[in-house]
């Protein structure tokens, strides 16, 4: 959006007055963190706060000027997914914020030359619909990881033996079309021999005490990232990238951390 930025020092000054504002505010609330992570932190609030000033910057040139219903209801339409999301959403993710993105595009299109001239309007296009192929293609693989190692470790425990999984989300889906059973704390009997797979990025239930202690490790699989995961969806923690944001968890970041990995134990 920044590349947006009309000519104008007024408009210059409010662009470089986000940059610095969200830098510090990222600064302050994620100083605990890397500077690579204050870094993006910064540049997401700022490029927010650059966008929403615009838009309000819009809508008092509008109510000057002959108030446009079709505008109208434009605003009402992005306003009121906005108070809707702040009042009933239990967390803040990327997904929710893309349900105001159609009337957002439709009022910003209003403002901009979308010409052969308009260098600024295409880059912006252009560079969007590129991070938008990167992110996509970087969550598909993350999300098929499930799939291939649900089928994998089912096929290498072997048919004759229980293999019970703790996890959600997808790996959950997939772990039970290969066989798999659920393990559930304080439910589940585990008996000698048993295996146990516990992923380490997908939100998983922990193992009682007493199952705990009769776990041990037989190995750790680890799925390797690859260059077109390096823009990634999914933080090292739980509940990380477009499923839920944050400060400390941002809607996308830079990572060759592995993809994923499963712990796989036995019980004695």
């Amino acid at each position: 959006m920044f590349l947006l930025v009309r000519r104008g020092q007024v408009r210059r000054y409010a662009a470089s007055a986000s940059v610095i504002l969200g830098v510090l505010v990222a600064l302050y609330l994620g100083r605990d963190l890397s500077w690579k992570i204050d870094i993006l932190a910064g540049l997401f609030l700022a490029n927010g706060v650059w966008l929403l000033g615009g838009t309000a910057s819009m809508a008092l040139e509008e109510m000057k000027s002959r108030w446009n219903p079709r505008l109208g209801i434009l605003f009402v339409w992005m306003l009121g997914t906005l108070l809707f999301l702040a009042t009933y959403s239990p967390f803040m993710a990327v997904r929710h914020v893309l349900l105001i993105i159609p009337p957002l595009l439709l009022i910003l299109g209003r403002s901009f030359d979308f010409t052969a001239r308009s260098r600024r309007a295409w880059g912006t296009v252009i560079l969007n619909g590129g991070l938008a192929v990167i992110l996509g293609v970087s969550d598909w693989i993350y999300a098929d990881v499930y799939r291939t190692q649900a089928k994998l470790l089912s096929q290498d425990l072997g048919e004759h033996s229980r293999v019970w999984y703790s996890g959600h989300w997808g790996w959950q889906w997939y772990a039970n079309q290969h066989g798999m059973w659920q393990y559930e704390r304080g439910v589940t009997v585990l008996r000698s021999g048993d295996f146990l797979i516990q992923p380490h990025l997908a939100h998983h239930q922990q193992p009682s005490r007493n199952d705990h202690e009769r776990l041990r490790l037989l190995k750790t699989v680890t799925v390797e990232a690859s260059p077109l995961t390096f823009v990634r969806t999914m933080s090292s923690a739980p509940w990380g990238g477009f499923y839920s944001s944050g400060v400390h968890t941002l809607p996308w970041r830079l990572s060759r951390a592995p993809l994923e990995q499963f712990d796989i134990f036995q019980v004695r």
